[in-house]
């Protein structure tokens, strides 16, 4: 159980940790490689189980479309989705 434990957190730690799991992974699974840090953490933000998903992707549509079109589009799609819920 404390190893498990460890396992799940050893990510969010130092290189030192990451590398010690690495090694491991290499020789238990035959792991080449470590995932690149950058796309860990881009990872782990875009899970559902860490609840930015969403967050973020109101963010970004906030920033990359006008605030007028929004509701518009927003409206479109729920009727979007209602209409295949029942004839679907």
């Amino acid at each position: 159980m404390m190893w498990t434990f460890v396992r799940s957190v050893v990510p969010y730690l130092s290189r030192d940790f990451r590398s010690a799991l690495l090694e491991y992974q290499k020789e238990i699974e035959g792991k080449r490689a470590a995932q690149t840090r950058w796309l860990s953490c881009l990872e782990d933000i875009n899970s559902y189980s860490h609840g930015l998903t969403f967050a973020l992707g109101y963010m970004w549509v906030s920033k990359a479309f006008d605030s007028d079109v929004i509701p518009l589009v927003s409206e479109k799609l729920c009727i979007h989705f209602l209409m295949r819920l029942i004839f679907y």
